[in-house]
């Protein structure tokens, strides 16, 4: 989690949970590892955006310097492990960060929780038929498609 106020908050909620086995890392995940801006939104971290958002939703004029990284180098550098079970909610970068999984990641994961963004997609080089055809070609199917005003909810399981 890349924006600052709600990486705070995400850690606090570990510490009072007493949740010792997950952690908070200061990166965005994308295709590649470097720097982006990051367009925090107006009123609500929480919709923030590696883009400025073209879906109703107001971010801040400028952006924040801010880090990325691939889930691939994640792995990698042993910042974590391939998870089993994966949440995207990436306002738009759906896209480029199932890019950047690794064969070990795509191996280890049987089940995907996406929250596509179909508006934030297209502005950021990506399309739902795009992520439809590589889940396919890694071996999973979406097994529900929730619809919600502007984005979907996707549950994807690897198929056995």
């Amino acid at each position: 989690e890349p924006g600052p106020q709600v990486s705070r908050l995400l850690r606090r909620t570990l510490a009072v949970n007493h949740l010792e086995l997950a952690y908070v890392l200061p990166y965005a995940l994308s295709d590649r590892d470097g720097e982006a801006q990051l367009f925090l939104g107006v009123g609500d971290s929480s919709l923030s955006s590696l883009e400025r958002r073209t879906d109703g939703f107001p971010v801040q004029d400028t952006g924040i310097s801010i880090q990325t990284m691939s889930a691939a180098s994640v792995v990698a550098q042993g910042l974590s492990s391939a998870p089993h079970l994966i949440k995207l909610d990436a306002e738009g970068s759906e896209w480029s960060i199932l890019k950047g999984f690794s064969e070990a990641i795509w191996a280890a994961c049987h089940t995907l929780l996406v929250e596509v963004h179909p508006l934030l997609l297209k502005t950021m080089g990506g399309s739902m038929e795009e992520i439809r055809q590589l889940l396919k070609e890694k071996g999973f199917f979406i097994e529900q498609a929730i619809p919600r005003s502007t984005i979907q909810l996707w549950l994807c399981r690897k198929q056995m």
